[in-house]
């Protein structure tokens, strides 16, 4: 029982994370538009990259493999 229920947490905050990533890649796009703000996008990207290191993590467990790109790639 304890196996089923750290699955489903990985898996809610699989989904999570992706919402998380989907919401920050609008506000990083909203605030490049504006060089003044250009400090906001990197400060999003950071987030976006730390998220997607904890996917990674999570998807290992599954003993699936994924490369991620940073923004300067």
């Amino acid at each position: 029982m304890s196996e089923n229920f750290l699955i489903d947490k990985d898996l809610a905050r699989v989904i999570d994370i992706l919402d998380q990533v989907k919401k920050l890649n609008e506000r990083i796009e909203f605030h490049k538009e504006d060089s003044i703000q250009s400090l906001m996008a990197s400060q999003y990207e950071d987030m976006k990259m730390r998220f997607l290191e904890e996917l990674k993590d999570i998807l290992i467990t599954y003993k699936i493999d994924v490369q991620i790109q940073d923004k300067a790639a």
